[in-house]
């Protein structure tokens, strides 16, 4: 795509006005005209086409972003693969923070700050988070379940921890394993349309092959009504899970609440 020889409809106003006429147009404020993409303004934030550089897929950006940007343009679906690769190249890794020296750097910052290591162990922290999801009734914030919660402090694990682009809902550093509780809002996408059955299940897949590959083992709680067994029970179930993990070839455990049974796979 040639995209600064590309025609473009502009109104002539106050901002611009000089510039056009110091490169030669006869025009005054209010005027229309028709110029080519590279004649605006360096400061423009006239939306034009571009085309993303991973996917190839058309989208618009304004021109003062396309010009800081314009050897790797990237559109919202392609973001966290563009992040993934600045990350590797300026940190040796696609998350900066599976980086030693930055991790130590995050948790030294966030103890001197918060006295935790990781954000989400601070309760006054967690109590903000969902106090904003209940202010502003909206899932675009961090949503937290009671039973993440709840099985956060049960087992000690760290909630939702960050692995970008995933958000890990509880994560056990020492042993490399991340739980994902899978409660009644586990579909909620499916059920309101976001994503079909296949898209949904491609997703899942995705982001647990990404995972595996960055050496994670993942045990999974799966409650369709949301309703937990009483701690003793839950705490065999961890203790179960982590055999498995930790001293077989396996990857993955699953354990049904609702059906009372188990699953594991390399």
């Amino acid at each position: 795509m040639n995209v600064e020889n590309q025609i473009i409809k502009v109104r002539v106003n106050n901002f611009n006005e000089n510039h056009f006429i110091e490169i030669g147009y006869k025009v005054k404020k209010n005027d229309y005209i028709e110029i080519l993409v590279k004649e605006l303004p360096k400061g423009s934030g006239l939306k034009i086409d571009v085309e993303c550089s991973y996917c190839g897929k058309p989208f618009k950006k304004a021109y003062r972003r396309y010009l800081e940007t314009k050897d790797k343009l990237c559109c919202k679906d392609c973001q966290s693969i563009k992040m993934m690769e600045t990350s590797l190249k300026k940190y040796g890794n696609v998350c900066s923070l599976r980086n030693e020296e930055v991790l130590r750097k995050s948790k030294d910052t966030n103890l001197e700050k918060i006295g935790v290591e990781y954000p989400f162990q601070s309760k006054d922290i967690l109590k903000k988070c969902l106090e904003s999801v209940k202010d502003n009734g909206s899932r675009k914030f961090i949503h937290i379940s009671k039973n993440q919660m709840y099985l956060s402090e049960l087992y000690n694990g760290y909630l939702h921890h960050i692995e970008f682009p995933y958000r890990l809902d509880i994560f056990f550093e020492k042993e490399n394993i991340y739980l994902e509780y899978d409660g009644s809002g586990h579909r909620m996408g499916i059920k309101f349309g976001s994503y079909t059955e296949e898209e949904f299940e491609e997703k899942e897949i995705i982001r647990s092959v990404f995972l595996k590959e960055r050496g994670y083992k993942e045990f999974r709680i799966i409650s369709k009504d949301d309703v937990l067994p009483i701690d003793n029970d839950l705490i065999d179930i961890k203790i179960r899970a982590f055999d498995i993990l930790l001293n077989n070839n396996y990857n993955k455990y699953v354990y049904n609440l609702n059906t009372k049974t188990e699953s594991f796979e390399e």
